[in-house]
């Protein structure tokens, strides 16, 4: 394992443990404290108070499951939607061309114009943006589920199956789909860490999650007012969001080979 992979689980382990332990231990998100309004970062409050009072702390640890959560749910429907599309493409060949098809056109228009044209649609609920996240992120574990399984289906136990007229199901289930774990895993890694970008940058531009519901890229686009008196305010999500990104691409990234 090398050096940046381990900095890469450390950073994951960090924003792991802010998720878990955060909420219970610092104050709810909503609470506010006028008097203490743009407070610097203190013994009590490590983070500071954001314009309103509130806790930066515990609006940065409950922002990590709206952010982490719908960018987690997001990735899930994405790559299983993809894997078994491109899995059947793959094991059906009438349905090859078609499914390359409606690749190359989903691939065709810029994905985050077409996340923001659902996001402006649809309501802005946690759900419907995972949904609006999925819809732009299927295409690259199906294509990886497509090109895998037509190199699965060529090979020879494939041909024997068939030979003997094993049904298409027990095929995809012993011989198309075992191949396809260790790339969707690596994929899933790296679109983890792009969603986790998108979901913020819906946040920012204010097509996420509405306020006051914490969601880092909401809580930087609401400090940008305040950045003259507070700073702290847009570095804590700041580096929230860097490190979830860093620490993703570390740990998923290749081995060096020698």
């Amino acid at each position: 394992m090398t050096a940046l992979r381990c900095l890469g689980i450390v950073l994951l382990g960090a924003i792991g443990l802010l998720a878990l332990v955060g909420p219970a231990l610092a104050p709810p998100p909503d609470a506010q404290d006028l008097g203490s309004a743009l407070s610097a970062p203190n013994f009590a409050e490590p983070l500071g108070r954001d314009w309103l009072g509130r806790s930066v702390l515990s609006r940065l640890a409950h922002g990590a499951w709206t952010s982490l959560g719908v960018a987690a749910g997001a990735v899930g429907a994405a790559t299983i939607f993809g894997a078994l599309l491109g899995s059947i493409a793959a094991a059906v060949t009438g349905m090859r061309t078609p499914v390359r098809w409606c690749l190359d056109v989903f691939q065709a228009f810029p994905s985050f114009i077409v996340l923001l044209l659902l996001s402006a649609i649809f309501p802005p609920t946690a759900f419907s943006i995972g949904i609006a996240v999925a819809l732009v992120t299927w295409v690259e574990p199906c294509r990886i589920a497509l090109l895998t399984g037509e190199a699965a289906s060529r090979h020879p136990a494939v041909e024997a199956a068939r030979l003997v007229e094993m049904s298409r199901r027990s095929i995809l289930r012993h011989f198309i789909i075992p191949p396809l774990v260790r790339p969707l895993l690596a994929v899933g890694g790296l679109m983890f860490g792009h969603t986790i970008l998108a979901v913020a940058a819906l946040g920012f531009l204010g097509l996420g999650l509405r306020p006051p519901t914490p969601e880092w890229g909401t809580m930087i686009s609401e400090a940008l007012p305040y950045f003259d008196e507070a700073p702290h305010l847009i570095f804590a999500p700041s580096l929230a969001i860097a490190a979830s990104v860093t620490g993703i691409l570390l740990t998923f990234d290749r081995e060096p080979t020698s």
